[in-house]
């Protein structure tokens, strides 16, 4: 399979948004090797797509035991070589997600956070939250004119998965 994205977003200047640029092209067989370049091309320097590649990271694998580790960690520890085929249901679970990456071309967002000239009111308001699988946060910039247009856009967000070395407070 083939997987171009380009290099990471693009910027639409009629539409004044950032954009991403997908195409697929079907292997028959998937290997660790394709799986981790597939991923590696996920590049994303405003962190907008976290949560899709968070999706191959963990939510891809709901049938093993625990969703403690990512699907690329359980893929890991699988201590394939590179060029091995996938096991069945890992084959599966990839293929599921790998097909759908061609929707990534949807997602439109917005570059401009301050889209009304007479601003009178901008707050800006974090959320993060986090499970034994992931962690994550967003930055939202609220902005609100003298005659009530309302707009609330993404600054920035981040997200990471849990690292499979398990570290406590007292380590």
């Amino acid at each position: 399979m083939k997987l171009s994205i380009g290099q990471g977003n693009h910027h639409n200047c009629s539409g004044d948004c950032f954009f991403y640029k997908v195409s697929i092209t079907s292997y028959v067989v998937h290997t660790k090797r394709t799986v981790f370049s597939t991923i590696a091309k996920l590049f994303d320097p405003l962190r907008l797509l976290g949560p899709v590649i968070f999706l191959v990271k963990n939510k891809l694998f709901k049938n093993l035991q625990k969703l403690l580790q990512t699907f690329l960690q359980k893929l890991w520890l699988l201590n394939l070589q590179w060029d091995n085929q996938l096991p069945p249901e890992f084959h599966r679970a990839w293929n599921n997600f790998y097909n759908k990456l061609e929707f990534i071309s949807n997602i439109k967002v917005n570059r401009c956070i301050l889209p009304y000239p007479d601003v009178e009111m901008i707050q800006l308001h974090g959320f993060c939250d986090a499970s034994e699988a992931a962690f994550g946060a967003v930055l939202n910039c609220k902005s609100q004119t003298s005659a009530g247009d309302l707009a609330i856009k993404i600054v920035a967000s981040k997200s990471r998965v849990t690292p499979l070395k398990k570290i406590t407070v007292l380590d």
